[in-house]
């Protein structure tokens, strides 16, 4: 009689936890960092123009901040509701000398992020930089999960062996 329990407690625990990695993953698709991000700086406005695209439904997917540091010091923080369309453009003044770099993250409100860096050519029309570097969004909680799920099941079928 304790033997057929053990295994109904075994059998509920695995499809406990195959459900939880099935609802992770089901997150992983619908959260996704941005696309690209492309920064130019207009000289004249002292602008930088910040370009993204982000795949989402708008409305409960979005960019939801934007950090913007300057020589390593953070300098603007903007936070959204919403994103007006999958590529859209936002401006920011900021003033910039020679060898300024300024730093630019995206992040989405369910998870991710892009960060781009441009170091402005004063005295030109305006400067652009189009490099990527993404941060995935829940990528590293599948695989917590996931090694988490696998020593579960051997520290349960080690216990049931004992």
């Amino acid at each position: 009689m304790r033997r057929k329990n053990t295994k109904s407690r075994f059998l509920l625990l695995l499809i406990l936890i195959s459900f939880s990695i099935l609802g992770t993953i089901t997150i992983y698709t619908k959260a996704h960092s941005p696309s690209s991000m492309t920064l130019s700086y207009i000289t004249a406005t002292e602008t930088l123009e910040v370009t993204m695209t982000h795949s989402a439904d708008l409305i409960t997917h979005y960019i939801n901040k934007v950090e913007i540091w300057k020589n390593d010091i953070i300098t603007i923080t903007e936070t959204y509701d919403s994103q007006p369309s999958v590529t859209f453009t936002y401006n920011y003044v900021i003033n910039v000398t020679t060898n300024d770099v300024l730093q630019v993250k995206a992040s989405c409100n369910q998870g991710g992020s892009i960060t781009k860096e441009i170091t402005p050519i004063v005295g030109t029309l305006n400067s652009t930089n189009t490099t990527t570097n993404n941060t995935p969004g829940f990528a590293l909680d599948i695989v917590i999960i996931g090694l988490t799920s696998v020593n579960v099941l051997g520290i349960l079928i080690k216990k049931k062996n004992s």
